[in-house]
């Protein structure tokens, strides 16, 4: 009879010591999200901010300066690991149609150009311009889904 009530009282134990670590677990889990969470979402918020700024700086002057394209490299430098690819491929066209626009913009900025040279370089300005225009609408409806958050 003691050793059945010793077994049982032992699997008792062993059984509200498990329950005792899953709810620490638990607890210690839920911290680290609410922890963690607010510092991706700041990261989020820096990066869109960021796209934000780099496109009304190109519907704004028209052109963008190196600093104005080496902070916005440096904001979004994160962005591979805190979204998803949808947002990742549309960062990097977004890259690439900065790095167009600057080089289309300094040359149009000096004296030495000929009427056609000109001419071609000011048309693909203008359509880096208008590419730029439709962004700001574009960058909202990618990050609607982080959107949410932020608010």
């Amino acid at each position: 009879m003691n050793w059945q009530i010793f077994t049982t009282t032992c699997v008792f134990l062993s059984l509200l010591i498990g329950a005792a670590r899953l709810f620490i677990s638990y607890r210690q889990h839920q911290t680290f999200k609410k922890n963690i969470r607010p510092g991706v979402r700041d990261r989020q918020q820096t990066i869109y901010n960021a796209i934000t700024n780099i496109i009304r700086q190109a519907n704004t002057y028209t052109y963008l300066s190196t600093e104005d394209i080496e902070q916005f490299k440096h904001d979004i430098k994160d962005s591979d690991l805190l979204f998803e690819m949808e947002q990742q491929r549309y960062l990097r066209t977004i890259k690439k149609k900065v790095m167009a626009l600057y080089k289309v913009s300094v040359p149009l900025q000096t004296l030495s150009l000929t009427k056609e040279k000109w001419n071609e370089l000011s048309r693909k300005q203008m359509e880096l311009l208008e590419w730029f225009n439709e962004q700001e609408n574009t960058a909202k409806d990618k990050f609607k889904d982080y959107l949410s958050h932020w608010v």
